[in-house]
């Protein structure tokens, strides 16, 4: 009788009320499933049947009962895991699909360079170039970059530490930074809104016409280390600097 219910529905309620009778339907199944392979005994066959009335028994001593009650628990398991299985595979669609959207940004923004004078944040940790002394050095020139370093933190130090700076040229060579004794440490701890000046000194090919200061962080904005889960998060920002694939900022030195 079940099998001989049929509904064409044309509306939304009749659509609605469709899918009710199909769930109801297949409740009344399992149900009967159960029913069945529980079943009266000699002791219960004139009275109403009760969910549970012959667990008691052995199932081993029935095995066409033990067979019934397996498959009506492998048909209400499997509803749910069917259920599970759809909604963690549009979770990971939709996951796979924000990725795809992280990477297609990065690759299609421009990389963006900094002019002397103005600043450039990496999270909370800023620096700014205002001005550049160069003088020749045996072949080569050598390149005191004036910055300004600041912190946009309200209520944390920051640093960076663990990061290193280096001038790149059109070529993408890069130089990196040479010790200075007398100059302030780029990656010194800053209070909240504290702000350092100091002096970054480089040492770069004499036929270099283009030079941009960059860096290599230490594992974290700013600088400094921090857990491998944080940084694969933070891969994931959109459209920022950290960002899958994303082109670094520069700044122009020369």
């Amino acid at each position: 009788m079940l099998n001989a219910i049929t509904f064409n529905p044309d509306t939304p309620r009749q659509r609605l009320v469709s899918r009710s009778i199909k769930r109801n339907v297949h409740d009344l199944q399992l149900r009967t499933a159960w029913h069945y392979s529980v079943g009266p005994t000699e002791d219960n066959h004139d009275r109403p049947f009760r969910l549970g009335s012959e667990l008691h028994s052995s199932p081993f001593t029935h095995p066409g009962r033990f067979f019934r009650r397996s498959m009506a628990v492998m048909l209400m398991v499997g509803r749910n895991f069917r259920a599970a299985a759809k909604t963690l595979a549009a979770v990971a669609g939709l996951s796979l699909a924000y990725v795809v959207v992280v990477i297609a940004v990065s690759l299609l923004s421009p990389q963006k360079v900094v002019n002397i004078g103005d600043s450039y944040c990496e999270d909370i940790w800023c620096i700014g170039i205002e001005r550049v002394n160069v003088e020749p050095l045996d072949g080569s020139k050598k390149y005191d970059v004036a910055v300004r370093i600041f912190s946009d933190a309200n209520s944390t130090d920051i640093s960076a530490k663990g990061a290193s700076l280096y001038l790149m040229d059109e070529r993408e060579r890069l130089f990196p930074s040479i010790r200075n004794t007398e100059a302030v440490p780029f990656d010194t701890i800053l209070k909240p809104h504290q702000s350092i000046n100091t002096s970054i000194t480089f040492v770069a090919a004499s036929d270099a016409r283009q030079l941009f200061l960059t860096g290599i962080r230490g594992g974290a904005s700013g600088g400094g280390q921090i857990p491998l889960v944080a940084r694969i998060l933070v891969s994931l920002y959109l459209g920022s600097d950290t960002s899958l694939l994303h082109k670094p900022t520069l700044l122009r030195v020369l």
